[in-house]
């Protein structure tokens, strides 16, 4: 067990404290008779009941499991009759029901939108524009559920999510991932992406330099989004600036802001 920030070696379980202190008494080892407070959580072998482990760091506390890490297929996890991408983490907020997050990348998350908002039977131009409501949507609402200890719920008050998408080739999400949605009054980042789209064009030894850093930090992070957009903020920000420099000289009656 992890209690408090500290490991413990637990000999048994039991269903009250009268039945722990009977089965103390009867061995001649100095125990002491402990249990979890109403945050803890234990891990069970499925269809025995048999504790495997417990976890108990308070109200702060979440307990993460990440399955499959060093193995060469991907794994994928089944809850409540979905199969899942990625990493769970588990906590309880007030001591109450247990809240389990889905931690997943992007990507994934997009996939498995697209399956239950739309469906994979839909066409794929419908299945694209889905794609760029779906990542758009989760993009501007991260945080939104952070009260709860999470981002974005699974259900349609945020988008419908029960886990992994379709295999579908072609399915629509991978055919966007580069594409963006911006409103009519968002100019700044309307210039931005402008700008730096004709600066690449015009630069192609800034072009070559952009795409083999992407592939650099797409081959360090392994397929994790999270870290490839981190890996490769400060070249872009830099590279930002001098394409919104150059644009704005080269045409100076484009409005940038």
């Amino acid at each position: 067990a992890w209690i408090d920030g500290r490991y413990q070696v637990r000999a048994g379980a039991y269903p009250s404290q009268e039945e722990a202190e009977a089965a103390q008494a009867a061995i001649s080892y100095a125990l002491d008779v402990v249990g979890t407070s109403a945050y803890g959580m234990s891990v069970v072998e499925t269809g025995t009941g048999r504790i495997l482990f417990q976890y108990d760091m308070g109200e702060g506390g979440r307990l993460a499991v990440q399955p499959g890490q060093g193995d060469e297929e991907e794994t994928r996890t089944w809850f409540s009759g979905y199969h899942y991408r990625g990493g769970f983490q588990y906590h309880r907020r007030t001591g109450g029901d247990l809240t389990v997050v889905n931690v997943v990348g992007l990507e994934d998350y997009v996939n498995g939108v697209i399956c239950y908002e739309m469906g994979q039977d839909w066409p794929l131009e419908a299945l694209k524009a889905q794609a760029l409501c779906a990542r758009t949507y989760v993009l501007q609402n991260l945080g939104k559920h952070n009260s709860y200890g999470f981002d974005i719920c699974n259900s349609s008050s945020c988008q419908v999510y029960n886990g992994m998408g379709s295999n579908r080739s072609g399915y629509g999400p991978s055919e966007t991932v580069h594409l963006h949605i911006f409103s009519p009054e968002n100019a700044a980042d309307i210039a931005r992406h402008l700008a730096v789209r004709e600066y690449l064009t015009a630069h192609p030894e800034e072009a070559a330099a952009y795409a083999a850093k992407k592939t650099a930090v797409a081959a360090a992070v392994s397929g994790d989004w999270d870290a490839y957009c981190d890996g490769k903020e400060a070249f872009v920000r830099e590279l930002e600036q001098r394409a919104l420099a150059w644009f704005s000289a080269a045409r100076p009656n484009f409005p940038l802001w």
